[in-house]
């Protein structure tokens, strides 16, 4: 059994694929199973395919319901320990990408690296998965799904993606199983693929629906009450006050003088009011 399965869905991208499947053949690391789902695309996307046909290489071409269901398919039929989803037109970052992510010696069952998002004119950000997954986190954000690893057991366990959902299955499948006792979650520091941004989650057109499924997961698994509490916490993090301490606390050399500052001036205004 392979450590690594990477699951790659398609529909009518052939060069988003082309680039996707030389970034996978182009590891250094081999040690894992490609598995392609392909939507029955009317492109050359399966003449592209066959070019990359090789040892622990699995792909089919046929009619499928979406994005989720596509990517169940590629679940079911995926036989290492851990999964990545890696689609049509996103890449590793480097050809050492799954070297240095092996080295790391993943052991969790939700496994998040770093990514870069790339848009249509080829400007790329930073964006990272949090270092502690929290409750808080899942409510206003989500997991980067091409730079997290999934342990196998957790869609035997918890189930596969929620195919009713059309842009955030993904999202809905991190918050029901970050949310459960038991789950393990593990940081990597590493900067692991480049996600395209010209998808259908990025797509303008689709704000409204993706905003709508959204609120559907947050009502779904987010008590009325606790959202209140969420909402308020998110609003002290995103505070000035907060980012301050936080800056405070990744420069140790102000550290000490600031703390030291809040305390001189709590001493002076408990004296001046007594």
């Amino acid at each position: 059994m392979p450590e690594l399965s990477i699951i790659t869905i398609n529909l009518n991208n052939s060069k988003g694929l082309e680039r996707t499947l030389e970034s996978v053949a182009e590891q250094k690391f081999k040690e894992f199973q490609h598995v392609v789902i392909d939507g029955a695309s009317s492109d050359n996307s399966v003449s592209i395919i066959k070019k990359f046909e090789r040892n622990n290489f699995f792909w089919i071409s046929e009619k499928d319901h979406g994005i989720y269901q596509a990517m169940n398919k590629g679940v079911s039929r995926a036989s290492g320990n851990y999964l990545l989803f890696l689609n049509s037109g996103d890449v590793f970052y480097s050809p050492t990408s799954l070297d240095a992510l092996m080295a790391y010696a993943p052991k969790a069952d939700l496994v998040a690296c770093d990514l870069q998002q790339r848009n249509a004119s080829g400007a790329t950000i930073l964006a990272k998965n949090p270092e502690e997954l929290s409750a808080l986190h899942l409510y206003e954000s989500t997991l980067l799904h091409p730079a997290t690893l999934i342990h196998h057991r957790l869609f035997k366990e918890f189930g596969s993606y929620d195919e009713s959902y059309r842009i955030v299955g993904d999202y809905e499948f991190f918050v029901r199983v970050g949310l459960q006792e038991g789950v393990t979650y593990q940081y990597i520091p590493l900067l692991l693929s480049t996600f395209d941004l010209t998808g259908i989650s990025s797509n303008e057109k689709h704000a409204k629906l993706h905003q709508e499924e959204r609120i559907r997961v947050i009502n779904q698994y987010f008590p009325k009450r606790i959202q209140v509490d969420l909402q308020s916490l998110y609003k002290i993090k995103n505070g000035a006050p907060y980012f301050f301490y936080q800056w405070i606390q990744k420069h140790i050399w102000l550290r000490y003088p600031v703390d030291l500052m809040i305390k001189l001036y709590t001493l002076f205004s408990k004296n001046k009011i007594a």
